[in-house]
């Protein structure tokens, strides 16, 4: 997987959360920092079968609460999409800044 490529902490994959009566999946989760990261690829706003009978605002709209009901759950929610993973350099860099842990590091706190 591209994070223990570029040396970074495996974070879980699709954890679950229950919030407000509700079950969301997360695709990343690093527990030790409490941070959600998601990719954005563009069949969700691109594929009728995944779009659900929505257009492609009410699909973001839906993202979008999504994303705000999580946020209160965790220190921090980041997404990326295939132009970012994509690119070594600019995906370590961006981990970096979003604070994903490294690996083998234990972070203090």
């Amino acid at each position: 997987m591209r994070f223990e490529e570029l040396g970074f902490e495996m974070p879980e994959l699709q954890v679950r959360f229950v919030v407000q009566g509700r079950t969301y999946f997360v695709y990343y989760f690093w527990h030790g920092v409490r941070k959600i990261g998601e990719f954005d690829g563009e069949i969700k706003y691109t594929r009728a079968e995944v779009m659900a009978g929505r257009d492609v605002v009410g699909v973001v709209l839906d993202e979008k609460n999504r994303e705000n009901i999580l946020r209160p759950e965790v220190k921090s929610f980041t997404r990326w999409g295939w132009d970012l993973a994509y690119n070594s350099r600019a995906f370590g860099q961006f981990l970096i800044e979003q604070g994903v842990p490294r690996a083998g590091r234990r972070r203090a706190g």
